[in-house]
């Protein structure tokens, strides 16, 4: 497996499960009767931080793994792969953008709490995106492997 490739495998699975997380315990957080704005605050930097600490650690780990293939510049077929699955992953991110601003247009506000809300679905609409990118990275290099 190219190292490429496992990047997209770590990087997909890494922001599934902290996207998953996060989502559990701010969902739970945000849905009470009184929200804690600083708890919401805080979670999401730590989701943060725990991707990035996760993604440091797992790629130094796949690069280790495969010390020649990391440094190595990128062959056509591997930009060709990149570049189809951010055009798709372009078109993921506006579908979801459109989306949630059609959510927030037609659904009542609520003051600091709404805005909360739709600003944590833009941060899922470009997790959702990232996510179909290494999805179809994933595949491609699988297609043509």
């Amino acid at each position: 497996m190219p190292y490429r490739e496992k990047k997209a495998w770590i990087t997909m699975i890494i922001l599934i499960v902290v996207s998953v997380v996060y989502g559990y315990f701010m969902t739970n957080e945000y849905h009470s009767s009184d929200p804690n704005y600083n708890y919401l605050s805080h979670l999401l930097v730590l989701a943060l931080s725990t991707f990035v600490a996760f993604q440091v650690i797992l790629l130094f780990i796949a690069a280790r793994l495969s010390p020649d293939d990391p440094r190595g510049p990128l062959d056509e077929r591997e930009l060709l792969i990149e570049l189809k699955a951010r055009g798709i992953a372009y078109f993921v991110l506006m579908a979801l953008v459109v989306l949630v601003t059609f959510i927030m247009l037609h659904l009542p506000s609520h003051g600091d709490r709404g805005m909360w809300g739709i600003g944590n679905l833009y941060l899922f609409a470009l997790v959702g995106a990232e996510i179909s990118r290494f999805a179809m990275q994933i595949v491609y290099f699988r297609r043509e492997a």
